[in-house]
């Protein structure tokens, strides 16, 4: 499960990131989902301060993954 990892992560970035959980049975998270083709449970979106789509990882992962999906997102910027 990657909650566990998720948690570590946002405890280890606090301040740095905001961690924002949804329910893809929600009507919000159903939308979302929709929106940015999540076809798998979970999907990590990381998102520029501008709202852009920086990068995604579907499937489970560990907390050194999510922060190299946040260097790999936040390259050049």
């Amino acid at each position: 499960m990657s909650k566990p990892a998720v948690d570590g992560f946002e405890r280890s970035h606090q301040g740095q990131v905001a961690v924002v959980r949804l329910n893809v049975a929600s009507a919000l998270g159903n939308a979302l989902a929709y929106q940015f083709q999540v076809r798998a449970v979970p999907t990590f979106l990381l998102f520029t301060p501008d709202g852009e789509l920086a990068a995604k990882h579907v499937g489970i992962a560990t907390a050194g993954r999510l922060a190299s999906l946040l260097s790999e997102g936040t390259e050049g910027r």
